[in-house]
């Protein structure tokens, strides 16, 4: 026990989870510099440390697994810190344990034993009325339990009391509540071209420290008409629970319908790796935006990231850009104030279902001009096909 004149109590270092309980039962994160207050308890995790100053050059370390209750002496009016363990606590609860069966394999009454440390005997002490502690790991001793063949009295009196010495009330049991962990999501790798082998898209999704409890968020993705089902190869989902492979067009597409969920365990970051499927349409980059929705143990903190699929920059022989060859067939002359018959213009590679293409068409004339005939501006050839039709209309005049 630390004693002081100063009646501060600075916090002058944290490592890990360290909170402080209010009297008002409340709890907070302690941080760099804070003041603490009597009757606050200052309380470390099993991996937190925290050390306070107790004003001039007196400092006191508080290991992992501690409570330290702040104290003001009503007499001297000087502050100190009530430091325990929950180990010390585990080791004096056992020990009065033991004696206890002791006692009954003896055939004596263990309340004897019981009496003497409710009166502050040899069988064990009870903490002073203000250091904050009496109801932190007690064992609330009654005459409730019987057992009948202790061969002795184990009734109570008619009040309830087990006969010894009057005992106070237990208070409530000291309650730590969860820190929730803060899940971030980033691209770690936010780009990756079509057909070129080993590259991908990678999302890493991590908490900021493990509060011993798993926590879950749902990842989603979303990229409009020009990101669909057809644009991904493969999805690979790596998190607490294993590795899970994706790869079929309804897998890819009922997971871009509901997301997939991710459990982060430890201090281990959750990835997701897309693989862009190789087409041979040139698309321009295909941008796709990945986001996480809150499970269970989370507080969210950058919750979204942006990838994107580019299209092959000819770069590498072995993965040339995209090519597709466009051919028209259709009619050589019509006669003047009819209309054609069909047109095709078609791709020499098809489009993917859920894509389309637009064909610009351009004109020439020789005998005729742009008043002869109806022009179609452009054909859209709509996936999955790799053609499509169109007719012109001419114009009757009253010229031979």
């Amino acid at each position: 026990m630390d004693k002081t004149n100063n009646a501060v109590v600075n916090v002058v270092s944290v490592e890990g989870d360290v909170v402080v309980l209010d009297t008002a039962g409340s709890m907070r994160a302690v941080q760099i510099n804070d003041q603490l207050q009597p009757g606050e308890k200052l309380i470390t995790s099993g991996d937190s440390e925290a050390v306070v100053s107790l004003g001039g050059e007196t400092v006191e370390q508080l290991p992992s697994d501690s409570v330290a209750l702040v104290v003001i002496d009503p007499e001297t009016g000087e502050v100190y810190l009530n430091i325990q363990t929950l180990l010390e606590q585990s080791q004096d609860e056992e020990s009065e344990l033991s004696e206890i069966e002791q006692l009954i394999l003896a055939g004596a009454d263990p309340t004897e034993l019981l009496e003497e440390t409710a009166a502050g005997g040899e069988g064990g002490g009870t903490a002073p009325a203000n250091d904050g502690f009496t109801g932190l790991g007690e064992v609330l001793r009654t005459g409730e339990s019987v057992i009948a063949e202790a061969g002795y009295d184990t009734g109570t009196d008619d009040d309830g009391r087990d006969g010894g010495d009057d005992q106070q009330p237990a208070p409530a049991e000291l309650v730590v509540p969860l820190v929730t962990p803060v899940v971030n999501i980033v691209a770690t790798d936010p780009s990756a071209i079509e057909g070129e082998v080993g590259d991908s898209v990678i999302f890493t999704v991590s908490r900021d420290f493990d509060n011993g409890a798993n926590s879950t968020v749902i990842f989603t993705v979303s990229g409009g008409d020009a990101f669909t089902s057809q644009d991904i190869s493969q999805i690979v989902f790596a998190d607490a629970t294993g590795t899970t492979v994706i790869s079929t067009q309804q897998e890819i597409s009922s997971f871009l319908s509901a997301g997939q969920t991710l459990t982060l365990g430890g201090n281990a970051a959750a990835t997701v790796t897309f693989i862009p499927a190789d087409d041979s349409l040139f698309e321009g980059a295909e941008v796709f935006n990945a986001g996480l929705v809150a499970g269970n143990n989370v507080t969210l903190g950058s919750a979204s990231a942006s990838g994107e699929f580019q299209d092959e920059d000819g770069n590498n022989p072995d993965n040339p850009k995209d090519e597709v060859i466009v051919s028209l067939t259709g009619p050589s002359d019509v006669v003047e104030g009819e209309t054609t018959t069909d047109y095709t213009v078609s791709l020499s590679e098809a489009v993917p279902a859920g894509k389309s293409v637009t064909v610009a068409l351009t004109y020439s004339y020789t005998t005729a001009s742009g008043t002869d005939i109806t022009e179609v501006a452009d054909v859209t050839i709509t996936g999955p096909a790799s053609s499509a039709t169109f007719n012109i209309a001419t114009i009757d005049d009253a010229l031979a």
